[in-house]
């Protein structure tokens, strides 16, 4: 398991709660 990849799906989850039209 990659805490990286872990982190980087919950932070765009998180962030698509606010910013949904910002998709890095």
């Amino acid at each position: 398991m990659d805490i990286n990849a872990a982190m980087r799906h919950i932070f765009d989850c998180f962030h698509s709660e606010y910013q949904p039209h910002v998709h890095v």
